[in-house]
Order: C-alpha cells, then sequence, then structure tokens
C-alpha cells in the first residue's frame, strides 16, 4: 500500500511539474488593457499600448501572436498599429470605431509596408474610421493582409465589418493609397466606405481610396482569364475576327483600371452625366459656329465635373467668371490648376457637401 502511495505521490508530482513548466512559455500572456473596451494578450512578438495606440511588432526572428479582445458592448477608439515584422493577429469581438478628430484621425487598424500580417477572425468584429481619409483596415503599399475564419471559432461567427472615410476604403489604401496584396481566405467580410456602398465615389469597399486602385484583388484574375480565353480562339473569322483584334488592341487601355484608381471600371458615370444635354439638343438643333460648339463643350463638361465632385454650380461659376479675366490681364498663359473642380482649394470653397 505505502509503494502505490509513494508512486502516486510520485506521479502527481511530476504532473504538476510538467504543468509548471508547459505553463513556463505563456506566463507573459496574460490579459492587459488597450484602452476602454479592449484587451489583448501577446502570445509571441511585442505589443504595447501607450496613449491610445496598440502597437504590434516582431521580436527576433519569431513571427508575432498577438490575441486581441472586445471587452463589454461598448465601442473602442484605439488605434492598432503593425509597425515591423509578420505574424498573426486574432481578433475576438473587437468593436473599434476612430473618430473624426482632423488631423489626428487615423484608422482602426493599419498595416505599416513591409508586414505581412494573417488577420483571424473570431465572433463578429468592427473596425470603422470616420476620418475622411483613411481606411477602416488599411494597408499601406508594399504590406500584405489574409483575412481567415478561426478554425476553431469559440462564439460560433467568423465576421469583420470594416469602414472607411469617403475618401478611403473600407479594407485597403486610404487616401491616393492602393489595395492591393489583399486576400479573403475564409469568414464572412463586408467593406463599405462612408456613404455604405461598396465603391462609392472616393473609396471601394475592398481596394483602393481615393486616387488608389483596388480592382487587382477581384477583377484583375477574371480580366487576365478573359485574355487567356481570348488566345484561345483559334482562326477567327469575319465579325468574330474583328471583335477579338479590336480587344486584343485594346488591352492597355481596357486594362488601365487596374493600376489607376481615378479611371472608373466603365463609362457609365460620364454616359449619364451627358444624357440631359444631349436630350436637349436635339431642340438646340445645331451650334452657329464651330467655335460656338468647342465652348459649350467646354463649359458642359466643366459643370459637370463640378457636379461630379460636389461643388456648389452657381457660386463656382461665378468665382470663375470673376477670377479668370483677372488672370488673364496679367498674363495670357495663366496656370488653372487651382480652378479645376477637383483641386482642394475648390472643394474647400464651394463644397455643397
Amino acid at each position: 500500500m505505502n509503494r502505490l502511495v509513494l508512486r502516486a505521490a510520485v506521479l502527481l508530482a511530476a504532473f504538476v511539474m510538467m504543468l509548471l513548466v508547459g505553463a513556463g512559455p505563456t506566463a507573459k500572456a496574460e490579459q492587459e488593457s488597450a484602452g476602454e473596451g479592449l484587451k489583448y494578450v501577446t502570445i509571441e512578438g511585442n505589443a504595447s499600448y501607450n496613449s491610445g495606440e496598440l502597437t504590434i511588432m516582431q521580436a527576433g526572428n519569431k513571427d508575432f501572436d498577438i490575441r486581441i479582445e472586445g471587452v463589454g458592448e461598448g465601442k473602442s477608439s484605439t488605434h492598432i498599429v503593425v509597425k515591423t515584422g509578420k505574424g498573426q493577429i486574432t481578433l475576438t469581438n473587437v468593436n473599434i470605431e476612430i473618430p473624426d478628430t482632423y488631423p489626428y484621425s487615423y484608422p482602426a487598424l493599419l498595416i505599416e509596408s513591409g508586414c505581412e500580417v494573417t488577420l483571424v477572425l473570431d465572433g463578429d468584429n468592427t473596425l470603422t474610421s470616420m476620418g475622411d481619409s483613411f481606411a477602416g483596415l488599411q494597408v499601406e503599399p508594399g504590406a500584405t493582409l489574409t483575412i481567415m475564419a478561426s478554425p476553431s471559432p469559440v462564439f460560433g461567427k467568423t465576421e469583420l465589418t470594416a469602414k472607411g472615410g469617403k475618401n478611403g476604403a473600407g479594407i485597403g489604401g486610404g487616401k491616393g493609397g492602393h489595395g492591393h496584396d489583399i486576400e479573403i481566405s475564409g469568414g464572412s467580410v463586408t467593406a463599405t466606405v462612408g456613404d455604405g456602398s461598396l465603391r462609392a465615389r472616393y473609396g471601394a469597399g475592398i481596394g483602393g481610396g481615393h486616387g488608389g486602385s483596388g480592382y487587382n484583388i477581384t477583377t484583375g484574375p477574371i480580366l487576365e482569364a478573359y485574355w487567356t480565353w481570348l488566345n484561345t480562339i483559334a482562326r477567327p473569322t469575319g465579325k468574330l475576327k474583328d471583335a477579338v483584334t479590336y480587344a486584343q488592341n485594346q488591352k492597355a487601355h481596357l486594362s488601365a483600371f487596374l493600376e489607376h484608381g481615378e479611371i472608373e471600371i466603365s463609362n457609365n458615370q460620364v454616359e449619364n452625366a451627358i444624357r440631359p444635354f444631349v436630350v436637349g439638343r436635339k431642340g438646340w438643333l445645331f451650334a452657329d459656329t464651330p467655335q460656338g460648339a468647342e465652348a459649350s463643350a467646354i463649359i458642359y463638361s466643366l459643370m459637370e465635373t463640378a457636379k461630379a465632385n460636389s461643388l456648389r454650380l452657381d457660386d463656382y461659376l461665378l468665382h470663375l467668371l470673376s477670377i479668370m479675366p483677372e488672370r488673364a490681364e496679367q498674363n495670357k498663359d495663366f496656370e488653372i490648376d487651382d480652378l479645376l473642380p477637383w483641386s482642394e482649394e475648390m472643394k474647400s470653397w464651394f463644397s455643397a457637401v
């Protein structure tokens, strides 16, 4: 009996030691506060919270592994930024909303250039930036992002909703930023810009912000498959040959929108903009002179472009008619870049929004 008791005691001691040793590497994996409504656990790498910002970095040669968890029902205003390295971030019921406090607004989650991040979703997560020029989940040029579902979700959901300001993407680039190198391999992902559309005037849901391209994420492979398919058509003749040849000759132009976010994927917006005065043209019949027709075209283009940039047309036109003659007196070949509807100066003065 004593031997059995002794053996049991030895086994129990060994088991306790095994637990203690096993707990060694994860002793630092304790929840730490990241401001109101957010906690985080550092499994590997470095993570630190200071003045509203949670900074994540790689430590040595090991990939970082950070778990971020929402606390309670409220929203957090903590800005998360991945500074260096590669690794995994697990989001669990995170709800971050960064207010529009220009010039100090930020993306909810920023992945800086050169970083490689796998974002694992567990529960229902929301990343929102109210700042006009930021994405909800912003991926800088040279960074990569893969979004996937947790292999063993605790909360039965693997969802992410990301929303950016009017010039930023939901997921991807901020103003002027591209949205390449984003892969969604699992989970339910919804990305919207400020007005709730998947592709708004200035920012894509998933992809580029204002002036940036995000089409390569999904459209690029589809378009590439189309060009490959064209090459499989053996010896086309007649009208089919004309169509295939035309498409192949225009490949560079038809693909330009992939790299330039300011180019729409179709010409529908322009067609809709000119429709009102094209209909009216039937009543006007003809311009008296070629110069008059050219002047009409300039005015139409200017006004429709001002509409597209949400300017107050009367005030904008009055400003042009006032200042352009003054400039022409000083210099016949004066600069007009600052007077164009998309210039920041004209937007700040005459915005109708």
